[in-house]
């Protein structure tokens, strides 16, 4: 007899399963620091100090968040992922070495989770406007929980799986935008290849995939229909509005 489990008991399952993989044997260098990625983040996040003002912290010659004004000049990432490092373990008074990288680690895991959550959503949007064959999401999800890569990035206190986590979720964005033709997509999309700028610059050379979504979803619709210039007005002052909410969310 076959036993049909409900679609959300299975995505909680999957989600347990990729979390214990995710967190079990965080501290897996015994504090011993070997990651030299680790090392140098957690030196540069020990060394800020949080802004007296908010004005204070988006001035760059002054924020203390800027690693160029703690003596880190050479700081190549972006810096959303240390900023919420330093904000969590200064919330929770944990602001010794060894657990600024632990704490690091856990939040590294968690966007690794989120982003296994985006696998899933962004395969229902498929499943649902393309005709996939059901139950190909929770596939796609159980492929990302049981991945080596993921799991192994995931003990690391680093940038790569924020970058992946906000890409991800621009792209979630962009195709509920593309199908749904709801502009409160397209400014979640926004904000959120924003985020991936602030982790890591290379962010940018995904930022061609969604205009071409943003293309088919907006222009190429104007464009099968007689040619009229003002028809472009509205996705030209769209795509504008884009770029300007992806300034502002890597400016803050």
């Amino acid at each position: 007899m076959k036993i049909h489990l409900p679609t959300k008991l299975l995505v909680l399952l999957i989600f347990l399963l990729a979390g214990m993989f995710r967190l079990w044997g965080v501290n897996w260098d015994q504090n011993h620091h070997l990651h030299p990625d680790e090392r140098f983040l957690t030196m540069v996040g020990i060394a800020m100090k949080e802004p007296a003002t908010f004005a204070e912290y988006l001035n760059p010659a002054t924020s203390k968040f800027n690693p160029t004004n703690i003596g880190y000049p050479f700081y190549v990432y972006g810096t959303l992922p240390i900023v919420l490092t330093k904000l969590t373990v200064d919330s929770f008074n944990t602001t010794s070495y060894d657990m600024f990288t632990i704490t690091g680690r856990i939040l590294t895991a968690i966007a690794d989770l989120l982003i296994l959550l985006l696998v899933y959503k962004i395969m229902r949007l498929f499943e649902k406007h393309y005709k996939l064959p059901k139950q190909i999401a929770l596939w796609a999800m159980v492929a990302y929980a049981l991945s080596v890569l993921p799991i192994q990035l995931s003990h690391f206190f680093a940038v790569d799986l924020y970058l992946t986590l906000f890409l991800f979720a621009s792209l979630y964005g962009m195709l509920k935008f593309t199908f749904e033709q709801q502009n409160r997509f397209l400014l979640f999309s926004a904000v959120a290849f924003g985020c991936a700028v602030s982790c890591k610059i290379t962010a940018l050379i995904f930022f061609t995939l969604l205009i071409i979504l943003f293309y088919h979803a907006v222009i190429h619709e104007h464009m099968r229909r007689p040619f009229r210039f003002k028809a472009l007005y509205r996705p030209f002052a769209m795509l504008c509005l884009y770029g300007i909410v992806v300034y502002i969310t890597l400016r803050v």
